[in-house]
């Protein structure tokens, strides 16, 4: 009788056993068909850490560096910047020809360019922006536009509008005729303030929108009727505002924030396990490994000002990490300036690089 159970039990567990075996082979089937089926996206957010002070978002009227990081994320012109070579790139504009006298500029828009709201962006929308920018009492870099024939008079008071060389041909052409040639005009049609802005409020042309602002904090969220929202790879910005140094550098070191732009103790800054940025300082936490890799001989001799191996090997070892004379010019120039306050040798990449021009 006992036999009988236990046959029967046994059949019983065999069953499950391959019910089991069939439902987990199932599974990974489907896994390996759609790898990423049951896996969750990950937001991808930035946290950056910035000065307390009043925030003036209005693109015309707008001049400290802080708010330009803000409104270079909600605002976008005809060009912007390039991440890597400052250079200019198309963003709204899609190409542009110039006159022989270099005089008259002819802008092609892109025809896919909206809105926060869902309405295009079109030519007239570029020159309603650049008008309402002229008219704008206090505007910090109006007259960075008195280049266009009857600009300065129409900032001035001496002018009107009508004659301000402006001009939507079609939908997604525009023009404008200078008084001077000017080569410098993309690079600065990648600032803010010459940015392309809708009639209402809270209308937003880049690749972000301000969802909420306060005392604490500034968040941007992803503009989804951005023309090129497929490769905006972030999906939130957080600016939350402190000024307490060793607050901003508790942040930092726990990975709260991802950049600090406000005050931080520097003596407290440089215990973060990441290569992060900082107050305008890159920060490498791996330059004791970069050496290591170097294979530094016992007994090189060491320098007396910062008891660091020679220069030889110092530099092959942190050129090794990030190549200083394959960066842009304009990054090295920056970098450049602090060097010496934390690494005596040129052409070395020393753990922290200050970003900020000295006064003198």
């Amino acid at each position: 009788m006992n036999s009988k159970i236990l046959k029967k039990t046994a059949k019983k567990v065999f069953l499950l056993l391959v019910l089991c075996a069939f439902k987990v082979h199932s599974q990974d089937a489907v896994q390996e068909e759609n790898p990423q089926a049951d896996v969750p996206k990950q937001k991808q957010v930035l946290t950056v850490t910035a000065p307390v002070h009043s925030y003036n978002l209005n693109p015309h009227t707008a001049s400290y560096n802080s708010e330009a990081q803000i409104l270079s994320g909600i605002f976008e012109g005809l060009f912007s910047y390039d991440p890597v070579t400052l250079e200019p790139q198309y963003a709204i504009a899609v190409s542009y020809k110039i006159s022989r006298d270099s005089k008259r500029w002819t802008f092609t828009l892109r025809e896919d360019a909206f809105f926060s709201d869902g309405t295009p962006v079109t030519a007239e929308s570029v020159k309603k922006s650049w008008l309402k920018l002229l008219r704008t009492p206090g505007a910090p870099y109006a007259s960075l536009f008195d280049i266009i024939k009857g600009a300065s008079d129409f900032r001035t008071g001496n002018g009107i509008e009508e004659n301000v060389a402006i001009y939507d041909l079609d939908e997604h052409t525009l023009s404008i005729h200078l008084t001077t040639p000017a080569s410098h005009l993309p690079r600065l049609l990648c600032m803010a303030s010459f940015a392309v802005t809708g009639t209402e409020e809270n209308v937003y042309s880049g690749p972000f929108v301000l969802s909420e602002i306060n005392e604490n904090q500034a968040v941007l969220e992803k503009n989804e009727h951005y023309y090129d929202k497929e490769n905006t790879k972030l999906d939130r910005i957080t600016f939350r505002f402190c000024d307490d140094a060793d607050e901003n550098a508790f942040a930092f070191n726990t990975g709260l924030s991802d950049w600090v732009s406000g005050a931080v103790n520097d003596f407290k800054r440089c215990r973060s396990r990441y290569g992060r940025i900082c107050n305008g300082i890159y920060v490498f936490q791996n330059a004791q490994k970069c050496l290591e890799q170097c294979r530094i001989p016992a007994g090189t001799p060491r320098s007396r000002a910062v008891g660091q191996p020679s220069r030889k090997y110092v530099r092959s070892g942190f050129n090794a990490c990030l190549p200083y004379r394959k960066l842009p010019f304009r990054a090295r120039l920056l970098l450049h300036r602090r060097r010496r306050s934390f690494f005596p040798y040129e052409n070395c990449a020393p753990q922290c690089w200050n970003t900020r021009r000295r006064n003198s």
